[in-house]
Parts: structure tokens; sequence; C-alpha cells
């Protein structure tokens, strides 16, 4: 393969490269929003209970109080497992262009997105 070839693939893989980040960093800002939301909500929930205390009880916890603990660690989840997602494949031949890893990409979000909107009913519809 020609230099010049070489470089339009590469400038080519750039590109999607580019576009997948912007889609993944708009889920991943979407899912941060919602972690930070529910992030101040416990701490709101800790400071109402522990009344001075150092310690709160879970027990005393509404449903809803207890719905929002089990929702931070979802979203700690869906964070973490956001933070694997390799975007580029690449290829065992160090002489060929590696490729955008699409596809497992937008697997991984959407997957991830699911995940959260069934377990919690709140819908992450900007991603």
């Amino acid at each position: 393969m020609e230099i010049k070839d070489k470089s339009k693939n590469i400038c080519k893989l750039l590109k999607q490269i580019s576009e997948l980040g912007e889609t993944f960093f708009k889920c991943f800002s979407e899912v941060k929003k919602h972690y930070y939301k529910h992030l101040y909500a416990i701490s709101c929930i800790i400071e109402l209970h522990s009344k001075g205390n150092e310690l709160c009880d879970y027990i005393s916890f509404t449903q809803h109080e207890r719905n929002v603990f089990k929702n931070l660690v979802l979203l700690v989840r869906v964070l973490f497992e956001m933070c694997k997602v390799k975007f580029v494949t690449q290829k065992e031949d160090l002489e060929e262009i590696n490729m955008a890893n699409t596809q497992e990409v937008m697997v991984l979000v959407i997957r991830q997105m699911r995940l959260f909107e069934l377990s919690t009913g709140v819908s992450m519809n900007s991603c």
C-alpha cells in the first residue's frame, strides 16, 4: 500500500474514531449527570437520617430512598463498564491500519443504557 493510500486510510480511521467518541461522550455525559444527581440525593438522605450522628440505619430508609441507593450502585456499574471500552481494534500485523471498534462500542452503550432504563424506569433518550 502506498503512503498516500495509508494516509487516506488513517484520516478515515481518525474521523470514525472522532465520530464514535462524540456519540460515546454524549451518552457517558448523560449517565454521569444521573450519577451526580443520585449522589447528591444520597448525601441529602444520609444527612437527613444521621441527625448529627456519624451513622445512619439503612433499615430506616423509605423504599424510595433505598431505590436511590440501588440506582447509584447501578450507575457506578454502567460507568465502570463504559470506561472499559476500547475505541480501536488493534491489528496483529503492525503494517496494517487499525480499525475503529464501532460495533462493540455501540453495543456496549446500548446494553448499559437499556440495563439502567429497565432497572430504574429512568429514560436516557438523549443517547
